[in-house]
C-alpha cells in the first residue's frame, strides 16, 4: 500500500522524517521554531528522540522513499516479533493471531 501512492501515507510521517533529517544535519533540536501555533512552540521536548534517531539512516534515500521504507520495515519487524513472542509463550495458533492482529 505504501508504494502505490507518491506521497507519505498518514499525517505524522512528514514530521518524523523531517525531524530525523534535521537531527542528522544539525544535531538534536532544543527548539522547534517552525511551530508557532502549537503546544510545541513554547517548550519543545522531543519525546520521540529514539524513534527520530532510528529514522536517520532512512533519510539517506530521500525523505519520501525513506519514510515509506521505514514504515514497511518497522511494521514487518513488529509483526515478526509479535509472532515470535506468541510462539515462545506456546500460544496456540500464533500465525492465526498474528494475522488477526
Amino acid at each position: 500500500m505504501q508504494f502505490t501512492v507518491p506521497e507519505i501515507i498518514g499525517y505524522d510521517g512528514w514530521l518524523h522524517i523531517k525531524i530525523a533529517e534535521l537531527i542528522k544535519e544539525q544535531g538534536f533540536l532544543h527548539t522547534l521554531p517552525w511551530t508557532t501555533e502549537s503546544i510545541l512552540a513554547e517548550r519543545y521536548a522531543d519525546i520521540q528522540a529514539l524513534f527520530h534517531t532510528i529514522l536517520i539512516p532512512f533519510t539517506l534515500f530521500g525523505l519520501i522513499p525513506g519514510a515509506k521504507a521505514a514504515s514497511v520495515i518497522f511494521s514487518a519487524s513488529f509483526f515478526a516479533v509479535f509472532y515470535w513472542f506468541l510462539r515462545s509463550k506456546k500460544i496456540d495458533y500464533p500465525f492465526f493471531w498474528t494475522v488477526l492482529f
